[in-house]
């Protein structure tokens, strides 16, 4: 099921180049708005603290970087970051914060392989995802 919701303007947008609404973020890249999560997958740290630049967006803390498009992380070892559907009606920005049954599952079968291995870093790492 969709979730579409308007969280804003793109006036909003005249003097800022991001915005965050309860956990995600929208950001401005020129002329292309788009959402992410506002915690990197690395290690939590607010991806509105971090820098965009040609559909990049690069995290202030360790400096990981993710497609502004897909979220996929450059490097590889990170998870990829999740990008939230965007569209625009008129001047409102619309953003579907729909996580999807999929995502869940996923989400939950990472957490349990994370507490078979006792791994603490990918168990905070998916418990900050849910």
């Amino acid at each position: 099921m969709e979730n579409w919701v308007i969280v804003g303007s793109t006036k909003d947008f005249d003097l800022v180049d991001r915005k965050t609404f309860q956990h995600f973020t929208i950001f401005k890249d020129g002329t292309t708005f788009f959402a992410c999560e506002n915690r990197c997958p690395h290690m939590g740290y607010p991806m509105n603290k971090g820098t965009i630049r040609q559909g990049v967006i690069t995290c202030a803390w360790h400096n990981w970087e993710f497609d502004t498009h897909s979220g996929g992380c450059y490097r590889g070892a990170c998870e990829d970051l999740k990008i939230y559907p965007i569209k625009i009606e008129g001047e409102n920005l619309l953003v579907n914060k729909s996580l999807g049954e999929s995502k869940h599952k996923d989400l939950n079968l990472r957490l349990q392989e994370a507490m078979r291995s006792t791994d603490i870093y990918q168990q905070a790492k998916v418990l900050n995802q849910m």
